[in-house]
């Protein structure tokens, strides 16, 4: 498992991962919400109450939320780029909720691909439009960390 992480100057952010699995098993654990509630978040994050219409054009929405207190945000996006096993983009808004003092994030982009390398699969998520610089850093952190959940994760799907 490697990883590379390359970022702009300004709100983009492009991270590389080589996963131990094909790309129809990674492709799987980032399409279906059963599996995406087992890995999906930064560490000390969950996920739950995820739907995904999986089509060009079909949303997906989840509630992320601190494992010590259950305190949450909600994500949503549409797609705009489904290729299995092969490419995923999507918008990506973040929905702070009542009482939070944090204004929404909305319209960022993500796309991800999803590159055979013999048994294995390289993935490289890029995420733009964030929404200054200083989430740049913030951002590739929970995507590293997202990653290290995911490899942990593969081995013990059964």
């Amino acid at each position: 498992m490697t990883q590379a992480t390359n970022t702009t100057p300004d709100t983009t952010l492009v991270i590389e991962r080589l996963i131990d699995a094909p790309p129809d098993v990674v492709f799987h654990a980032f399409t279906n919400p059963a599996s995406l509630e087992q890995w999906w978040g930064p560490h000390g994050f969950a996920t739950r109450h995820w739907t995904i219409d999986l089509r060009v054009g079909g949303a997906f929405r989840y509630e992320m939320y601190v494992v010590d207190t259950g305190e949450g945000h909600w994500c949503s996006g549409v797609y705009s780029v489904v290729e299995p096993n092969t490419r995923l983009t999507s918008t990506a808004i973040i929905e702070w909720g009542e009482g939070s003092n944090l204004p929404d994030v909305g319209e960022m982009l993500i796309d991800i691909q999803f590159i055979p390398e013999g048994p294995k699969t390289r993935i490289i998520a890029t995420q733009s439009r964030l929404p200054d610089a200083s989430w740049v850093g913030n951002a590739t952190e929970g995507w590293s960390q997202q990653f290290e959940k995911l490899v942990a994760w593969l081995p013990a799907r059964g």
